[in-house]
Protein backbone atom coordinates (compact mmCIF):
# COMPACT_ATOMS: atom_id res chain seq x y z
CA UNK A 1 0.00 0.00 0.00
CA UNK A 2 1.32 3.41 -0.85
CA UNK A 3 2.16 5.91 1.82
CA UNK A 4 -0.65 8.14 0.57
CA UNK A 5 -3.19 5.37 1.12
CA UNK A 6 -1.87 4.77 4.62
CA UNK A 7 -2.27 8.43 5.46
CA UNK A 8 -5.83 8.43 4.16
CA UNK A 9 -6.75 5.41 6.29
CA UNK A 10 -5.28 7.01 9.40
CA UNK A 11 -7.12 10.28 8.66
CA UNK A 12 -10.55 8.70 8.34
CA UNK A 13 -10.04 6.40 11.30
CA UNK A 14 -9.36 9.42 13.50
CA UNK A 15 -11.58 12.16 12.17
CA UNK A 16 -14.55 10.34 10.67
CA UNK A 17 -16.02 9.30 14.06
CA UNK A 18 -15.61 12.84 15.37
CA UNK A 19 -17.40 14.28 12.38
CA UNK A 20 -20.30 11.87 12.87
CA UNK A 21 -20.54 12.74 16.56
CA UNK A 22 -20.60 16.45 15.78
CA UNK A 23 -23.31 15.90 13.19
CA UNK A 24 -25.38 13.83 15.59
CA UNK A 25 -25.12 16.42 18.35
CA UNK A 26 -26.16 19.17 15.93
CA UNK A 27 -29.46 17.46 15.13
CA UNK A 28 -32.25 18.75 17.39
CA UNK A 29 -34.70 16.03 18.42
CA UNK A 30 -38.30 16.68 17.39
CA UNK A 31 -40.48 18.31 20.06
CA UNK A 32 -42.82 16.18 22.11
CA UNK A 33 -45.78 18.37 21.19
CA UNK A 34 -47.76 18.73 17.96
CA UNK A 35 -47.73 22.08 16.18
CA UNK A 36 -50.08 23.57 13.63
CA UNK A 37 -48.57 26.73 12.21
CA UNK A 38 -47.10 28.33 15.33
CA UNK A 39 -49.67 26.91 17.78
CA UNK A 40 -49.17 23.88 20.02
CA UNK A 41 -52.31 21.76 19.67
CA UNK A 42 -51.39 18.60 21.60
CA UNK A 43 -48.78 18.03 24.30
CA UNK A 44 -49.92 14.59 25.38
CA UNK A 45 -46.57 13.00 24.50
CA UNK A 46 -44.66 15.32 26.81
CA UNK A 47 -43.30 14.26 30.20
CA UNK A 48 -40.67 15.59 32.57
CA UNK A 49 -38.98 18.92 31.82
CA UNK A 50 -40.00 20.55 28.53
CA UNK A 51 -38.67 23.60 26.71
CA UNK A 52 -41.06 25.30 24.29
CA UNK A 53 -39.39 26.44 21.06
CA UNK A 54 -39.00 30.06 20.00
CA UNK A 55 -41.27 29.58 16.98
CA UNK A 56 -44.35 29.06 19.21
CA UNK A 57 -46.77 31.97 19.58
CA UNK A 58 -49.81 30.22 21.07
CA UNK A 59 -50.94 27.07 22.92
CA UNK A 60 -54.39 25.54 22.47
CA UNK A 61 -56.82 25.07 25.37
CA UNK A 62 -55.98 22.00 27.49
CA UNK A 63 -53.01 21.13 25.25
CA UNK A 64 -51.05 19.92 28.29
CA UNK A 65 -53.95 18.93 30.56
CA UNK A 66 -53.49 15.24 31.52
CA UNK A 67 -57.22 14.83 32.18
CA UNK A 68 -57.86 15.44 28.51
CA UNK A 69 -55.23 12.92 27.42
CA UNK A 70 -55.60 10.06 29.91
CA UNK A 71 -54.10 7.52 30.15
CA UNK A 72 -51.34 8.67 27.78
CA UNK A 73 -50.32 11.64 29.90
CA UNK A 74 -51.10 10.28 33.34
CA UNK A 75 -47.97 11.69 35.00
CA UNK A 76 -47.83 14.98 33.09
CA UNK A 77 -44.87 17.33 33.00
CA UNK A 78 -42.57 18.38 35.85
CA UNK A 79 -41.39 21.79 34.63
CA UNK A 80 -41.90 24.02 31.63
CA UNK A 81 -39.74 26.76 30.11
CA UNK A 82 -41.58 29.27 27.93
CA UNK A 83 -38.88 31.94 28.03
CA UNK A 84 -37.82 31.57 24.38
CA UNK A 85 -41.34 32.00 23.01
CA UNK A 86 -43.22 35.11 21.94
CA UNK A 87 -46.42 33.95 23.66
CA UNK A 88 -48.45 36.86 25.03
CA UNK A 89 -51.41 34.91 26.38
CA UNK A 90 -51.67 31.52 28.09
CA UNK A 91 -55.17 30.22 27.43
CA UNK A 92 -57.70 28.47 29.65
CA UNK A 93 -56.70 25.15 31.25
CA UNK A 94 -53.49 24.92 29.19
CA UNK A 95 -51.36 23.42 31.99
CA UNK A 96 -54.05 22.47 34.52
CA UNK A 97 -54.07 19.20 36.48
CA UNK A 98 -50.36 18.47 36.08
CA UNK A 99 -49.87 17.07 39.57
CA UNK A 100 -46.08 16.78 39.15
CA UNK A 101 -45.47 20.25 37.74
CA UNK A 102 -43.23 22.18 40.14
CA UNK A 103 -42.01 25.26 38.24
CA UNK A 104 -42.80 27.48 35.26
CA UNK A 105 -40.66 30.07 33.48
CA UNK A 106 -42.80 32.64 31.65
CA UNK A 107 -41.82 34.62 28.54
CA UNK A 108 -40.82 38.24 29.09
CA UNK A 109 -43.68 39.59 26.96
CA UNK A 110 -46.53 37.66 28.60
CA UNK A 111 -49.68 39.78 29.08
CA UNK A 112 -52.43 37.40 30.18
CA UNK A 113 -52.84 34.14 32.10
CA UNK A 114 -56.22 32.54 31.37
CA UNK A 115 -58.88 30.82 33.46
CA UNK A 116 -57.64 27.77 35.40
CA UNK A 117 -54.39 27.77 33.40
CA UNK A 118 -52.52 26.05 36.24
CA UNK A 119 -55.42 24.97 38.46
CA UNK A 120 -54.92 21.69 40.27
CA UNK A 121 -51.13 21.66 39.81
CA UNK A 122 -50.82 20.62 43.43
CA UNK A 123 -47.01 20.61 43.53
CA UNK A 124 -46.43 23.89 41.71
CA UNK A 125 -44.22 25.88 44.07
CA UNK A 126 -42.37 28.39 41.89
CA UNK A 127 -43.50 31.02 39.38
CA UNK A 128 -42.07 34.44 38.61
CA UNK A 129 -44.53 36.76 36.93
CA UNK A 130 -42.98 39.03 34.27
CA UNK A 131 -43.38 42.79 34.56
CA UNK A 132 -45.33 42.75 31.30
CA UNK A 133 -48.25 40.83 32.88
CA UNK A 134 -51.58 42.69 33.04
CA UNK A 135 -54.23 40.12 34.02
CA UNK A 136 -54.68 36.76 35.76
CA UNK A 137 -57.88 34.81 35.12
CA UNK A 138 -60.30 33.19 37.60
CA UNK A 139 -58.92 30.08 39.39
CA UNK A 140 -55.71 30.43 37.36
CA UNK A 141 -53.59 29.11 40.26
CA UNK A 142 -56.30 27.48 42.36
CA UNK A 143 -55.11 24.58 44.54
CA UNK A 144 -51.37 25.00 43.95
CA UNK A 145 -48.53 25.24 46.47
CA UNK A 146 -46.90 28.59 45.78
CA UNK A 147 -45.00 29.82 48.82
CA UNK A 148 -44.52 33.35 47.47
CA UNK A 149 -46.77 35.43 45.22
CA UNK A 150 -45.42 38.72 43.88
CA UNK A 151 -48.00 40.58 41.77
CA UNK A 152 -46.21 43.01 39.39
CA UNK A 153 -47.21 46.67 39.15
CA UNK A 154 -48.66 46.14 35.69
CA UNK A 155 -51.32 43.65 36.80
CA UNK A 156 -54.65 45.47 36.98
CA UNK A 157 -57.09 42.53 36.96
CA UNK A 158 -57.25 39.25 38.88
CA UNK A 159 -60.22 36.90 38.58
CA UNK A 160 -62.24 35.28 41.34
CA UNK A 161 -60.45 32.56 43.36
CA UNK A 162 -57.27 32.95 41.29
CA UNK A 163 -55.12 31.83 44.23
CA UNK A 164 -57.66 30.10 46.48
CA UNK A 165 -56.56 26.83 48.09
CA UNK A 166 -52.87 27.68 48.17
CA UNK A 167 -52.16 26.38 51.67
CA UNK A 168 -48.39 26.80 51.33
CA UNK A 169 -48.53 30.57 50.76
CA UNK A 170 -46.41 32.53 53.22
CA UNK A 171 -45.79 35.83 51.42
CA UNK A 172 -48.16 37.92 49.28
CA UNK A 173 -46.95 41.14 47.67
CA UNK A 174 -49.19 43.34 45.51
CA UNK A 175 -48.00 46.06 43.14
CA UNK A 176 -49.43 49.46 42.31
CA UNK A 177 -51.86 48.53 39.54
CA UNK A 178 -54.27 45.91 40.93
CA UNK A 179 -57.75 47.39 41.11
CA UNK A 180 -60.24 45.10 39.37
CA UNK A 181 -61.32 41.71 40.65
CA UNK A 182 -64.54 39.74 40.94
CA UNK A 183 -65.29 38.63 44.53
CA UNK A 184 -61.98 37.62 46.13
CA UNK A 185 -58.94 36.36 44.20
CA UNK A 186 -57.13 35.34 47.38
CA UNK A 187 -57.82 32.85 50.13
CA UNK A 188 -59.96 34.71 52.66
CA UNK A 189 -58.29 32.95 55.60
CA UNK A 190 -54.75 33.93 54.51
CA UNK A 191 -52.88 35.52 57.41
CA UNK A 192 -49.23 35.36 56.32
CA UNK A 193 -46.84 38.11 55.30
CA UNK A 194 -48.69 40.77 53.30
CA UNK A 195 -47.63 43.97 51.56
CA UNK A 196 -49.18 46.42 49.11
CA UNK A 197 -47.19 49.05 47.21
CA UNK A 198 -47.87 52.43 48.81
CA UNK A 199 -48.89 53.91 45.46
CA UNK A 200 -51.78 51.47 45.09
CA UNK A 201 -54.98 53.53 45.44
CA UNK A 202 -57.34 50.57 45.57
CA UNK A 203 -56.00 48.22 48.28
CA UNK A 204 -54.58 48.68 51.76
CA UNK A 205 -53.18 46.51 54.55
CA UNK A 206 -54.72 47.16 57.97
CA UNK A 207 -53.49 45.15 60.97
CA UNK A 208 -52.11 42.46 58.69
CA UNK A 209 -55.35 42.11 56.71
CA UNK A 210 -56.06 43.15 53.13
CA UNK A 211 -58.91 45.60 52.46
CA UNK A 212 -60.25 47.40 49.43
CA UNK A 213 -60.18 51.18 49.63
CA UNK A 214 -63.42 53.16 49.39
CA UNK A 215 -62.92 56.94 49.30
CA UNK A 216 -59.56 56.41 50.95
CA UNK A 217 -60.98 54.29 53.78
CA UNK A 218 -60.85 50.50 54.26
CA UNK A 219 -63.83 48.82 52.61
CA UNK A 220 -64.28 45.11 51.89
CA UNK A 221 -62.01 42.77 53.84
CA UNK A 222 -60.28 40.23 51.58
CA UNK A 223 -57.89 38.28 53.81
CA UNK A 224 -57.49 37.41 57.48
CA UNK A 225 -61.12 36.31 57.74
CA UNK A 226 -61.49 33.46 60.21
CA UNK A 227 -64.40 31.06 59.92
CA UNK A 228 -66.12 29.87 63.13
CA UNK A 229 -65.35 26.32 64.12
CA UNK A 230 -67.99 23.96 65.49
CA UNK A 231 -66.48 24.42 68.97
CA UNK A 232 -67.29 28.14 68.79
CA UNK A 233 -70.97 27.62 67.95
CA UNK A 234 -73.85 26.96 70.40
CA UNK A 235 -74.46 23.32 71.29
CA UNK A 236 -76.17 21.41 68.53
CA UNK A 237 -75.30 23.97 65.86
CA UNK A 238 -73.31 23.55 62.68
CA UNK A 239 -72.22 26.39 60.38
CA UNK A 240 -75.07 27.32 58.05
CA UNK A 241 -77.75 25.21 59.77
CA UNK A 242 -80.56 25.84 62.24
CA UNK A 243 -82.34 23.38 64.53
CA UNK A 244 -84.51 25.94 66.24
CA UNK A 245 -82.17 26.67 69.13
CA UNK A 246 -79.33 29.11 69.54
CA UNK A 247 -78.07 31.23 66.65
CA UNK A 248 -77.69 30.40 62.98
CA UNK A 249 -74.30 31.30 61.56
CA UNK A 250 -74.32 32.20 57.89
CA UNK A 251 -71.27 33.38 55.98
CA UNK A 252 -71.50 34.81 52.46
CA UNK A 253 -74.64 32.80 51.62
CA UNK A 254 -78.35 33.33 51.70
CA UNK A 255 -80.49 30.99 53.76
CA UNK A 256 -83.95 30.37 55.17
CA UNK A 257 -85.20 29.43 58.59
CA UNK A 258 -88.32 27.29 58.96
CA UNK A 259 -88.94 28.64 62.46
CA UNK A 260 -88.88 31.83 64.43
CA UNK A 261 -85.60 31.15 66.21
CA UNK A 262 -83.17 34.04 66.51
CA UNK A 263 -80.99 34.25 63.44
CA UNK A 264 -77.66 36.00 63.08
CA UNK A 265 -76.00 36.96 59.84
CA UNK A 266 -72.29 37.50 59.26
CA UNK A 267 -70.53 38.29 56.02
CA UNK A 268 -66.87 38.19 55.08
CA UNK A 269 -67.66 40.65 52.31
CA UNK A 270 -68.41 44.19 53.33
CA UNK A 271 -66.69 44.40 56.70
CA UNK A 272 -65.91 48.07 56.85
CA UNK A 273 -63.94 49.19 59.92
CA UNK A 274 -64.14 52.77 58.70
CA UNK A 275 -67.80 53.03 57.81
CA UNK A 276 -71.11 51.29 57.27
CA UNK A 277 -71.18 47.64 56.35
CA UNK A 278 -72.39 46.85 52.86
CA UNK A 279 -74.01 43.49 52.24
CA UNK A 280 -74.86 41.98 48.90
CA UNK A 281 -78.27 40.42 48.37
CA UNK A 282 -76.74 36.95 48.25
CA UNK A 283 -75.52 37.30 51.79
CA UNK A 284 -78.89 37.86 53.45
CA UNK A 285 -80.91 35.12 55.14
CA UNK A 286 -84.71 35.20 55.35
CA UNK A 287 -87.32 33.65 57.57
CA UNK A 288 -90.41 31.93 56.20
CA UNK A 289 -92.44 33.32 59.13
CA UNK A 290 -91.41 36.94 58.80
CA UNK A 291 -90.40 39.31 56.06
CA UNK A 292 -86.97 40.50 56.99
CA UNK A 293 -85.02 43.39 55.54
CA UNK A 294 -81.46 43.86 56.75
CA UNK A 295 -80.12 47.38 56.80
CA UNK A 296 -76.70 48.68 57.78
CA UNK A 297 -76.37 49.71 61.39
CA UNK A 298 -74.54 52.58 63.02
CA UNK A 299 -71.59 50.75 64.48
CA UNK A 300 -68.38 51.29 62.48
CA UNK A 301 -67.06 47.87 63.38
CA UNK A 302 -70.28 45.92 62.94
CA UNK A 303 -69.96 42.34 61.81
CA UNK A 304 -73.06 40.52 63.09
CA UNK A 305 -76.73 41.37 62.62
CA UNK A 306 -79.31 39.81 64.96
CA UNK A 307 -82.77 39.30 63.45
CA UNK A 308 -85.43 38.69 66.15
CA UNK A 309 -88.68 36.86 65.22
CA UNK A 310 -91.08 39.02 63.25
CA UNK A 311 -88.62 41.87 62.84
CA UNK A 312 -88.41 43.80 59.61
CA UNK A 313 -85.03 45.38 60.21
CA UNK A 314 -81.86 44.42 61.97
CA UNK A 315 -79.00 46.51 63.25
CA UNK A 316 -75.39 45.56 63.60
CA UNK A 317 -73.79 45.25 66.99
CA UNK A 318 -70.06 45.68 67.22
Amino acid sequence: MSSLGSIAIVFFSIFAPLSFQNFASAVTPPPCYLVVGTTITDGSACTGHIVIGSEITDIATQAFDPFLHLPVMAEGITSVDLSATSITSIGDHVFSNNRNLTSVIFPAGLLEIGDSSFAGDQNLTTVNFPNSLTSIGPTAFCMVQLTTIDIPDGVTTIGDSAFVGDTALRSLSIGTGLRIFNANPFDASYSGQLSVNGDNKFLKVVDGRLFTLVDGNPGVQLTGISQPSEDELPVGENPGSSNGEGLQQVTNTGGTSENNSPQSQSSSNGISPGGDQQLSSGAIGTSTNAAVTVTAGTSANSQVASIPPGATTATFSG
